[in-house]
């Protein structure tokens, strides 16, 4: 039998690159259709060194006025760090190099003053602060002018703005505007358009938890404070986005519409259950973090593979303390961590990992009180 080697080749060739777009097609995967995650709270946990790619370093300046309480959330904009001060009274700005440009703000009730900062965003070269004490919406420039503000006629739980005006958490505010609603959505001059995402649980306490919203391609994600489901903020409702699946230690799991209140603050009391968990969504990569039995246990989830590893700060006794993930820069997880805890960083991870921003030593880091920001940059899960 004779074979045509031409027919051949191009048969393999072809082959070949049938792979090869089977192989791409399954990186370009729409990751944004509703997944549920299972995560293992027992599985075996291994240093986060071991899952970095690259980490950079940036140290923020100390002066008189820049003496910063550890930093939980900042915002990127146009090479400025905007950081509220961690008790809500003012915002501190940087460079992108670290170095200390001004203060906006101070306690009080007056013109330029604060109550408590609870929420902090940018739209376009606008700042927007939510002052909750007082359920006050302040638009500011980043130079300190202030341009407006507005005093709402309810007291939402988050705010952000959204294509159409603003978004409105009203997590267990449950008042005639919002009974059985999570969000409500207003306008532009603040006023209710549509409500979304029935509440499930009805609590009568809002000491629990964190910002329920959070960037993400260009749009927004929101996560009530006990639920297992993140949903994208599409127009004005709440699409499911995607879940983590905690199995029987998600306390959740057997609790009716309306659980018994006694039982579930007995539950949160006792921390042997997971009640909660807090997320970092990139686009191809999770990172959580949940407490159990009064311990923090934290996962890296690939999206594409669904693989997931549980992760802790340190190789032998040599645990990093004070390293607390803020937002998704990009591909890469910011970071802050005690001054005092970036030597024993670096001593995990070999010279080719790391890097400083210009204008960054360790020697300044060392010789500072300040909290330092750290970029990582993961590898693949395998």
């Amino acid at each position: 039998m004779r074979i045509n080697f031409s027919v051949l080749l191009l048969l393999l060739t072809a082959w070949s690159c049938a792979e090869k777009g089977a192989s791409n097609d399954k990186k370009g995967t729409n990751l944004d259709v509703f997944h549920t995650y299972k995560v293992d709270i027992k599985q075996n946990e291994a240093p986060i060194f071991d899952f970095i790619e690259e980490v950079e370093f940036v140290r923020l300046q100390e002066t008189n006025e820049s003496l910063l309480k550890p930093i939980y959330k900042l915002e990127i904009f146009d090479d400025n760090f905007i950081i509220p001060e961690s008790d809500g009274s003012k915002i501190y700005l940087f460079d992108s190099a670290g170095d200390f440009k001004s203060v906006i703000g101070r306690r009080g009730d007056g013109p330029g003053e604060f109550n408590v900062i609870w929420d902090l965003w940018m739209e376009q070269d606008t700042m927007f602060v939510y002052d909750r004490r007082s359920y006050k919406v302040h638009k500011y420039a980043l130079s300190g002018e202030h341009y407006e503000t507005t005093k709402l006629d309810i007291s939402p739980w988050h705010v952000r703005s959204t294509p159409k005006g603003y978004v409105y958490d009203m997590y267990n505010q449950l008042g005639n505007h919002t009974t059985k609603y999570n969000l409500v959505f207003v306008d532009d001059d603040f006023q209710e358009v549509q409500r979304a995402q029935p509440i499930q649980l009805e609590l009568g306490a809002t000491s629990f938890g964190f910002d329920t919203f959070q960037e993400y391609e260009g749009g927004l994600l929101y996560q009530s404070i006990f639920s297992d489901t993140v949903y994208q903020i599409k127009e004005r409702e709440a699409i499911p986005l995607f879940s983590l699946d905690f199995g029987d230690f998600w306390f959740w799991n057997t609790m009716g519409e309306k659980p018994n209140e006694k039982k579930v603050f007995e539950a949160l009391m006792r921390g042997d259950k997971l009640t909660q968990y807090r997320y970092f969504l990139e686009k191809s990569l999770v990172f959580c973090y949940s407490d159990y039995n009064g311990k923090t246990h934290r996962f890296l989830i690939d999206r594409r593979s669904s693989k997931v590893a549980k992760l802790h700060y340190g190789k032998g006794d040599l645990e990093v303390l004070g390293l607390m993930p803020i937002r998704w820069d990009k591909d890469r997880l910011l970071f802050s961590i005690h001054s005092s805890s970036v030597s024993t960083f670096i001593s995990q991870l070999n010279e080719n990992q790391i890097k400083f921003r210009q204008g960054t030593t360790l020697e300044e880091i060392e010789s500072s009180e300040n909290p330092v920001l750290l970029w990582v940059k993961f590898k693949e899960l395998k």
